[in-house]
């Protein structure tokens, strides 16, 4: 185990059970490399909302329905519980994406890949600005471990074109 983790189990995390191993880590440590693959090579360094947006509006034509719909799938039945949903702190605009896409009311590829980065990017800054807590982190592989397969796809889309 490495320096930080260790530092990490010894003065944060306190309850045994909770401790972080390596392999519990692995996921989001690659989360964040490639989301700062994402921020630079498809988003000019700017990863807000309207930037995303742009971005996916550019190269909607270069994805189909394999590229996402793991992942759109996996969300789906993740957030109709609306306790998790809540938990993601979404914008009132993308909220309302979100809930229109999880309503069924949005279908179209475009308000899914919406739908997705939408909440990836909450991932990212719940992440990155403190909201998930480091004793549960481990009870989020799967979220990144997906989310991952997702960034790579796109960031291919991005940089090939």
């Amino acid at each position: 185990m490495n320096n930080v983790l260790n530092w990490i189990n010894e003065k944060i995390i306190t309850d045994k059970e909770n401790k972080l191993t390596p392999e519990d880590v692995e996921n989001i440590r690659d989360f964040s490399l490639l989301w700062n693959l994402f921020e630079s090579l498809c988003c000019n360094k700017k990863a807000y909302i309207s930037e995303i947006n742009k971005v996916i509006d550019k190269k909607i034509d270069l994805f189909n329905e394999n590229d996402y719909i793991d992942i759109f799938n996996y969300f789906m039945e993740r957030y109709q519980n609306n306790a998790t949903f809540e938990k993601l702190n979404l914008s009132n605009g993308s909220k309302k994406l979100v809930q229109k896409v999880l309503k069924r009311e949005y279908t179209d590829k475009n308000n899914k890949l919406k739908f997705i980065m939408y909440i990836i990017h909450r991932y990212r800054n719940n992440l990155f600005h403190g909201e998930k807590d480091m004793r549960y982190i481990k009870f989020q592989k799967e979220n990144f471990e997906i989310t991952n397969k997702f960034l790579m796809c796109f960031i291919e889309k991005c940089k090939g074109n």
